[in-house]
């Protein structure tokens, strides 16, 4: 392993230890929102996604590491100063590890879920660095699977529709 590639490991995948208990807490409690959108869309994506993933000396919401991209659910906390420094700082640490960061307030996952989930697949998509995840150009569609939907499973319902 290369030093570049050391680095990079070192920092995003295993980030700093001391965070993962903290990591682990946000997780178990998290917003009504971070829930909404990891149980009804970002879990149910081909590609693999973390919640509450520690990279560098931060937490980010949610990371999906073959795209490099971060998506930051923002409360009404984020509006005051000393917490938008904060943000910007760790925005700029992110960027320079080469991660795309997209922010959404909570009113925006309460009140416009479809449009958020459509930016974060054409993103994810845009971004894939694993072309296994890619769809092949004029691969036909397969059986019951051809309403495959932003989420990764059936269109409500059409045949082999899921339920969960």
């Amino acid at each position: 392993m290369g030093l570049v590639a050391e680095r990079w490991y070192k920092l995003v995948e295993r980030g700093n230890v001391h965070l993962l208990g903290p990591a682990r807490e946000l997780r178990k409690h998290a917003t009504k929102q971070e829930n909404h959108l990891w149980y009804d869309f970002l879990k149910k994506r081909p590609e693999q996604w973390y919640r509450q993933r520690v990279i560098g000396n931060f937490i980010v919401d949610f990371y999906c590491p073959s795209a490099k991209f971060v998506v930051e659910l923002d409360g009404m906390h984020h509006s005051l100063p000393q917490q938008q420094s904060y943000d910007e700082e760790r925005d700029a640490y992110l960027s320079a590890l080469g991660l795309q960061i997209l922010r959404y307030q909570n009113h925006e996952i309460d009140h416009d879920f479809f449009r958020v989930c459509e930016q974060i697949a054409s993103i994810s998509i845009s971004r894939q660095q694993s072309p296994r995840l890619l769809p092949r150009e004029g691969a036909p569609a397969r059986g019951p699977r051809k309403c495959l939907h932003l989420w990764g499973g059936y269109a409500a319902g059409e045949e082999g529709s899921r339920s969960d």
